[in-house]
């Protein structure tokens, strides 16, 4: 962009904190649903939206005993009120924030977020839940607001196409395979005091043995080779 000669970049950070755009506010949603009505059709229906969403029927059912197992008296906020405050505070957000701030304006690149515009942060914040997530979707009112102004195929989409990394890809790759094993072979890894070295190389080896690569991504392996390998050359230049 910058060598585009681009100056500012419009970013969309905050609508899924602010909406519920991601699955991980599927607890929420139903934890409200079941404290605040007992239509066991609200139930069903709020269940059916997160299914639609990419939520299986087996974490539908998880999470209902969870939250059925749970001290069900009213807190001072709201489930799904809680988990935006939460993740604009305390998660991803204000990382993604930092992140986006550093890196773009290390290329006179100015990053600008309309949805973090306080104004629409407070009045989001505010919301009724059935106005974030009802009738099959996420981000309703964002959805609502741009009717005849986006195509109808996005804007009723279900699938959320993020920009993450594909691991399942690198992790079928040999040569990176063999480079993970190395590091967890290391004595480094194995003897690391921020994780378990030990389980973990274990775990690595049976899914890499097993050609369970989906095993690797969901276990978060290669954040430890990673923290290893950058440990590994801090003290090489030390």
């Amino acid at each position: 962009m910058s060598e585009e000669g681009y100056k500012v970049s419009v970013d969309g950070h905050g609508a899924d904190e602010l909406l519920a755009g991601y699955k991980k506010f599927a607890r929420a949603s139903i934890e409200d649903c079941i404290k605040e009505s007992n239509s066991e059709s609200d139930h069903n229906d709020i269940k059916e939206l997160w299914v639609k969403n990419g939520i299986s029927v087996n974490e539908i059912n998880t999470i209902n005993k969870k939250i059925l197992l749970k001290n069900q008296e009213r807190s001072t906020m709201p489930a799904m009120q809680q988990k935006s405050f939460d993740e604009f505070h305390h998660n991803t957000l204000p990382w993604i924030l930092d992140t986006y701030d550093k890196i773009p304006m290390a290329h006179n690149i100015e990053v600008r977020s309309p949805f973090l515009d306080w104004r629409i942060v407070e009045f989001c914040l505010a919301l009724p839940n059935n106005a974030k997530v009802g009738y099959g979707f996420t981000k309703r009112i964002l959805r609502d607001s741009m009717k005849n102004i986006i195509p109808k195929s996005v804007r009723k989409r279900h699938t959320k196409q993020g920009f993450a990394p594909p691991m399942l890809s690198f992790l079928s790759s040999e040569p990176l395979r063999s480079y993970m094993l190395d590091t967890v072979n290391s004595s480094l890894y194995l003897n690391s005091t921020l994780f378990d070295g030990k389980r973990n190389c274990k775990a690595l080896k049976n899914a890499l043995n097993t050609e369970n690569i989906q095993l690797l991504v969901n276990n978060n392996f290669w954040p430890t080779v990673q923290a290893t390998i950058l440990l590994d050359a801090l003290k090489k230049r030390s």
